[in-house]
Formats: C-alpha cells, structure tokens, sequence
C-alpha cells in the first residue's frame, strides 16, 4: 500500500494573476477580474497530475500570498479583497497569508505595491520543509527572489521541490524550474479550467 505524499502549493498570487493576463492575450485594457483563479483549483489540477515518479499524491493545503488594500485608502478595493479571500477561505485546505500594500508615493499619484509579500512566501516554504510539513512543496511564481528558497528546499532537505507555470501559446514560457526540477506547466486550457470570472467589486 502506498503512502500518499502530502502536497502544499504556494502561490504568490498577483505576480500569476499578471502572469496569466500575459500569457494568455488578454491585455491590461481587460475587465479587472481578468487573470483571475482559484487558487484551490489550481492546486487541485497540480496535485492530481502527479509528478516524475508517479507516486500518490494528496493536497494538504493551499498557501495563497497577496498584498491587501488599505481599507481607509482603498475601500472599495479593500472590499473586493475581503470577499474574494472570503471566498477561498471556504475549503478549509486554503490559507490565505497577506500583508497590507505600500502606499509611499500614494499622494503623488504613484499605485500602491506589495512589499514584504514575497519574503513572507520564501520563509514559509523553507520553514514549512524543515518541520515537514510536506512532502512536495510547489512554488508559483516567476519572482527570481525566490529562487534561493527553492534550492535550500532542494539541497538541504529529503522533501521535493517543485514548480508551476503557465504555459503561453503567443510568448516564450518561463518558470522558476532548475536543472532536474519538476515544472506543472498549465497552459490555456489548464487556466480556462481554473478561471475564477467573478466581480468581486460587486456586493
């Protein structure tokens, strides 16, 4: 009887949410929701594709990181947010990590960034394989800062490092994958599959 390898996916959220605007043509003259997914979803459809060695896998969690709108700054935005994650939140395998967006600059009409986002994923990634939580850990995103994180999964500890990535029919594709290392490529389909078309700005 084989054990099934426990599965944790991280998603840095707004860097594949722009990710899937590029890649698949939609342009930044879409509707807002457009690039939007299920992060669930997406886990679910990585998961149950498998990876190199065909052994079981299950979905333990999903690990959704985001910047939030300041709800004093942006309310409506900051609405929009909260129903959305409210949403993700109903499958009690989605985790959803966020920290308030940085608004420097704000007033002279700069938008608002993330800040911190992408430290608080890498930390949790490593912190999550040294006290084994997982067995195959799955990143992504297409941030280079990360990639430190995933070779210290990969060279200091028995559990897998793993990527994922779209997969574009009008660009050339990129993931965070290294020499050897698994990458879930999910293309057009993959994303049409997962899409989440929802307004969220709506009540």
């Amino acid at each position: 009887m084989h054990v099934s390898e426990r599965v944790i996916v991280y998603i840095d959220y707004e860097n594949a949410r722009r990710g899937a605007r590029e890649a698949f043509n939609q342009g930044w003259d879409a509707p807002p929701q457009a690039g939007h997914f299920d992060p669930l979803a997406v886990g679910l459809k990585i998961t149950e594709a498998g990876g190199a060695d065909g052994a079981p896998r299950e979905l333990v969690e999903v690990r959704v990181y985001r910047g939030q709108p300041h709800p004093e700054k942006q309310s409506g935005a900051h609405a929009a947010w909260e129903r959305q994650a409210a949403q993700w939140r109903r499958d009690h395998r989605v985790r959803v990590v966020h920290r308030v967006l940085n608004y420097r600059g704000w007033n002279d009409g700069e938008r608002p960034r993330e800040k911190g986002v992408d430290v608080a994923l890498a930390v949790d990634f490593v912190a999550d394989a040294i006290r084994g939580r997982y067995d195959v850990g799955i990143l992504f995103s297409a941030d280079t800062d990360l990639r430190p994180a995933l070779e210290f999964v990969r060279e200091e500890h028995r559990c897998r490092a793993e990527v994922a990535a779209w997969r574009s029919p009008f660009q050339r594709s990129y993931s965070l994958a290294q020499r050897g290392m698994w990458c879930h490529w999910l293309d057009e389909a993959a994303f049409s599959a997962v899409e989440d078309k929802r307004n969220y700005v709506r009540p």
